[in-house]
């Protein structure tokens, strides 16, 4: 399980638990509410960083994958931290790039949300510079003052701040509540605590995998995969892939890296929608993997004459 699927997990904990009555500064309190949307498949985010030529972070990945935009800890005057599905970051960014909203602001950026009356952005040069380098800022009014205030984290540190904050600004505490910070501390580490506590297993009983071969040459591969528990059954990605089967592979491999599903059984089928060859039946395989590690070592071979 990776980290922001933790923090998400504690946050979830905290919401079942009914602690959802918050208490921000500027004397905002009151009971929070919480939206977590569907995944974003490989294909948005493989298109999103094609139109802008740049990868994206992995943790902002990691999150994308697990939710396409989030609203966390809104009180009734409609604030807390809303985090955009990844078609209105798209839209967002290039809005404010075209009418000039982000022209004061020397580097580039990312709009991927908006908290207290201002943007969240990901630096796009620092990102680029040094991946080590924190790459997060908020600014006031996406550049109404042409300059943005650094929040000094990467992705996932953001969001552990936010829970921990419920959707404060919280590096306003560091550098202006300087008495809140063995608060602050304390809170991460029980944060800390509480997902190093958590069950690290997969929460799935079995991942079902579907790859669907072009119906025509000109038609892309379709992939899906599933995790089951039970008879309940949750997307886990769904993509296109126009090309080489050896890369589809490989996104595959990918996905299933990214979801930490090593030791879940794994149901494979691969089928044609349509035969190419004129009468002949449509062919199908279906494979039985003990966990990702088999799969790796004996992956199906594309079919004959395809």
């Amino acid at each position: 399980m990776n980290t922001i699927q933790s923090i998400f997990q504690v946050l979830r904990k905290k919401i079942e638990h009914g602690s959802t009555y918050v208490q921000r500064s500027h004397d905002e309190h009151g009971i929070a509410t919480f939206q977590f949307d569907a995944p974003a498949s490989v294909h948005q985010i493989s298109e999103f960083e094609r139109r802008f030529s740049q990868k994206l972070p992995h943790e902002y990945v990691d999150f994308l994958t697990i939710h396409n935009g989030s609203e966390l800890f809104i009180l009734g005057d409609g604030r807390g931290t809303i985090l955009f599905p990844l078609e209105k970051v798209q839209e967002e960014t290039l809005r404010s790039m075209e009418e000039g909203m982000l022209s004061g602001l020397k580097d580039e950026f990312w709009v991927i949300g908006e908290m207290n009356d201002g943007a969240i952005l990901i630096n796009r040069s620092t990102m680029q510079n040094s991946k080590d380098t924190p790459y997060m800022e908020w600014c006031y009014a996406v550049g109404a003052e042409g300059m943005a205030d650094p929040i000094g984290q990467n992705f996932k540190d953001f969001l552990k701040y936010v829970v921990i904050s419920q959707g404060d600004m919280f590096w306003e505490w560091t550098s202006n509540m300087l008495e809140d910070d063995d608060v602050l501390e304390a809170d991460l580490e029980g944060l800390a605590h509480d997902v190093s506590d958590t069950d690290h297993g997969s929460p799935y009983d079995e991942v079902e995998m579907r790859i669907e071969y072009p119906y025509e040459e000109a038609s892309p591969y379709r992939v899906k995969i599933l995790g089951s528990v039970g008879r309940e059954k949750t997307v886990l990605s769904s993509f296109e892939w126009d090309g080489d089967f050896l890369r589809v592979l490989d996104e595959i491999s990918d996905e299933l890296d990214r979801w930490e599903i090593d030791d879940v059984p794994i149901d494979l089928v691969q089928y044609e929608a349509r035969s190419l060859i004129r009468g002949r039946h449509p062919r199908k395989e279906r494979r039985k993997y003990i966990g990702t590690e088999d799969f790796l070592s004996n992956p199906p071979k594309k079919f004959s004459g395809r």
